[in-house]
């Protein structure tokens, strides 16, 4: 893999991030008949997630191939005062996947964490996502809970960093 690089999103980036979502979006759903980021993420909200929230584009060479969302405000699914940051909305494009770009997205987050003196990293994820919470299980990320939303059952995740 060539260089891979991280950087805050700016709002010129949020037709791509939004790009970038449909396409994994579709793919969740082409193969896995998964429907929960259906319809697409709303490109105004994007913007507003740059103007208010953390949203990183990753880069390589230079190609945006993928993007994610931290935040401090944690969502009313947890209900602890632990010094988290949450994400949310990582994805990487379909024809990028399996390069190890989202093991390198959650070790840039975590090492971002530690440095700003996080004690957790922690998201939810759609309990029929069984892909997706393989991968975070196999970078020792914990289940400990359960939420529901009004469309469906997400997995309370987290690990300590």
């Amino acid at each position: 893999m060539e260089k891979l690089t991280f950087r805050k999103a700016s709002e010129s980036d949020a037709e791509k991030i939004h790009k970038n979502l449909e396409l994994c979006s579709n793919q969740m759903y082409n193969e896995h008949g998964l429907t929960h980021w259906i319809p697409v993420y709303p490109i105004d909200k994007i913007v507003d997630d740059i103007k208010s929230k953390e949203v990183y584009v990753v880069e390589l060479d230079g190609i945006i191939v993928g993007n994610f969302i931290l935040s401090n405000q944690k969502s009313s699914f947890w209900s602890d005062n632990c010094k988290s940051i949450y994400l949310s909305k990582l994805a990487v494009i379909p024809e990028y996947s399996g390069l190890g770009i989202g093991r390198r997205c959650m070790e840039y987050i975590e090492q971002m964490a530690k440095i700003k003196k996080y004690d957790f990293v922690r998201f939810d994820v759609y309990n029929k996502s069984i892909n997706t919470i393989k991968f975070y299980e196999k970078l020792d990320y914990k289940t400990i809970g359960e939420a529901k939303t009004r469309r469906f059952v997400v997995l309370l995740m987290e690990k300590r960093v």
